[in-house]
């Protein structure tokens, strides 16, 4: 019986790196049940519940793990993600710092501060935490992708695009990263170049609403109205709350002419969110 929690939480690591997350779930709370201080069971179950979205519950199986094991450095950052999840921004980014005060050199901490901090509109020192987890693990794809993200914000555009440029050549499967490529392409007058960013994002993710969505603009922009509402359709098929796609593609109706239909797009936006300000 000694062994179990053990056993157990061996059991869940092979289910969770299978992918079989109501198992592992099962069998990681199984051996914290067993073994109540079992900080790194409470820690595995809390990243399987992010998985399976259950972010509340995620965030209390990392807290308790946090007061089990204060001194890993791993256990704040996995708080943190989980705290963002739920945009508790600002505890988030508590997290992410004691994640780098006990362990400086860990490139995912900066890395992850940078992300609640651009969701706080802290740009400037979004930047100088992707430049620091860039620093400590050069190959870092998501580390510059966020860089050029938060310069983005900043309409530092040509800056962007090395950035992104840089994270798609690291990682050609990070559908983010052709995403903001793409609209920081759009955003120099580049609607070619941005519409084969979406196209490859696309091709990575055919799930992606914001990519197909993106592509309308780009199509959009080339007056290839009659593909721009097709994009937007798809994007639509995907995702029905997505307000841009519903404005974007009444921006088009309207350029066509057909403003019964504009009107329907900018009300589904409007009643999808209403501060909806641009519908």
């Amino acid at each position: 019986m000694m062994d179990e929690p053990a056993t157990l939480f061996a059991q869940a690591k092979t289910l969770h790196k299978a992918g079989r997350l109501a198992e592992a779930i099962a069998l990681y709370a199984r051996a914290a049940e067993l073994k109540p201080d079992y900080a790194e069971a409470h820690n595995n179950l809390g990243n399987a519940l992010g998985e399976a979205r259950r972010f509340e519950e995620a965030v209390g199986s990392l807290q308790r793990a946090a007061v089990l094991r204060p001194e890993l450095a791993a256990i704040h950052s996995n708080l943190g993600l989980a705290l963002a999840r739920l945009k508790r921004f600002e505890e988030a980014l508590a997290s992410h710092r004691r994640a780098l005060e006990l362990q400086p050199d860990l490139a995912p901490a900066p890395n992850n501060a940078a992300m609640a901090l651009k969701e706080l509109g802290r740009l400037d020192e979004a930047i100088g935490h992707n430049r620091r987890a860039i620093e400590l693990r050069g190959d870092f794809a998501e580390a510059h992708g966020g860089l050029g993200l938060a310069l983005m914000g900043l309409q530092r555009y040509a800056e962007a695009i090395a950035s992104l440029q840089r994270a798609v050549d690291l990682s050609p499967g990070l559908t983010a990263a052709h995403n903001n490529l793409g609209n920081a392409l759009l955003e120099l007058g580049q609607p070619e170049e941005a519409a084969a960013c979406f196209r490859r994002a696309i091709e990575i993710e055919p799930t992606s609403a914001a990519a197909h969505s993106n592509l309308g603009n780009a199509l959009r922009d080339l007056d290839r109205h009659a593909e721009a509402l097709e994009s937007y359709g798809r994007a639509l098929e995907l995702d029905p709350v997505l307000v841009t796609a519903h404005n974007n593609r009444g921006m088009v109706l309207l350029q066509l002419g057909r403003r019964a239909e504009a009107q329907i797009a900018f009300d589904e936006a409007i009643a999808a969110s209403p501060k909806a300000v641009a519908a």
